[in-house]
C-alpha cells in the first residue's frame, strides 16, 4: 500500500509539473511569470508533503517492569511532514539510550498512518532511569522506562561477620545482609528470617 501510495502521489505531481511546463512553452511572458510561480507552488507542496518535519510520541512512554523482560506494550512514534501530516515509508530508527537491554527491531519503516513500533526489552540494572530515543531525519523523541527487581535469589553478608563477645552477652554490633536479585539489584520490603545454627544462643 506504501509503494502504491507513493507511485500514485508521484503520478499526480509529475502530471501537475508537466501541465505547467506545456502551459508555460505556450504562452506568453505574463503568463510565463504566472506558470513559473504555479510550478514552484508545486514543487514547494512536494518537498513540503515529503519533507520529515516532526517526530510524536504515540503511546509507550514511562512504563514500569521487571528488569531483563520485555515492556508490557510497544513504544510507538508517529512521523509527520512539513504540512503536518502523517509521512508513511519513512525509516524511523530506535535505540537503546540509557539502561542497558534490547529492541525488537531498531529500523523501522513507517505505515500508512505514519506509524512505527518496536518492542523494547530492558536491562538488568533497577537503579538508573532506562531510556530509548526514536529519529527520523533531524527528528528525534525519546522514551523513558522504569525497572524494578527480579524475584529474591541471593543473600549478601554486608557487616557484623567474625564478631567475638563473652558468652551471654550480645554482640558489639548488629549482623547485617542484603536481598539481591540475580543480577544483584537490592529487594526491598522483603521479611528475613534470622537463626542461630550452633552454639546455642538467639538473635533479636
Amino acid at each position: 500500500m506504501i509503494q502504491i501510495d507513493r507511485v500514485f502521489h508521484s503520478s499526480v505531481r509529475s502530471s501537475a509539473i508537466l501541465a505547467a511546463l506545456l502551459l508555460f512553452l505556450s504562452s506568453g511572458c505574463s503568463s510565463r511569470i504566472r506558470t513559473l510561480e504555479q510550478l514552484a507552488s508545486v514543487l514547494s507542496d512536494q518537498s513540503a508533503a515529503s519533507t520529515v518535519s516532526a517526530l510524536v510520541k504515540i503511546s509507550g512512554d514511562s512504563q514500569t517492569e521487571t528488569v531483563a523482560q520485555a515492556l508490557g506494550a510497544p513504544i510507538v512514534v508517529e512521523v509527520r511532514n512539513a504540512l503536518g501530516q502523517p509521512l508513511s515509508g519513512t525509516i524511523v530508527t530506535f535505540s537503546v539510550t540509557a539502561g542497558g537491554g534490547s529492541l525488537s527491531i531498531a529500523n523501522v519503516l513507517t505505515d500508512s498512518s505514519g506509524h512505527a513500533q518496536t518492542t523494547w526489552t530492558l536491562g538488568t540494572l533497577a537503579s538508573v532511569i532506562h531510556r530509548a530515543t526514536a529519529s527520523a531525519g533531524a527528528a528525534s523523541v525519546t522514551f523513558l522506562a522504569y525497572g524494578t527487581a527480579a524475584a529474591p535469589a541471593s543473600l549478601v553478608k554486608i557487616s557484623g561477620d567474625g564478631q567475638s563477645a563473652i558468652a551471654g552477652t550480645s554482640l558489639p554490633d548488629s549482623i547485617v545482609v542484603r536481598l539481591e536479585d540475580a543480577y544483584g539489584n537490592p529487594i526491598s520490603g522483603e521479611t528475613l528470617g534470622f537463626s542461630t545454627s550452633s552454639g546455642g544462643g538467639s538473635v533479636s
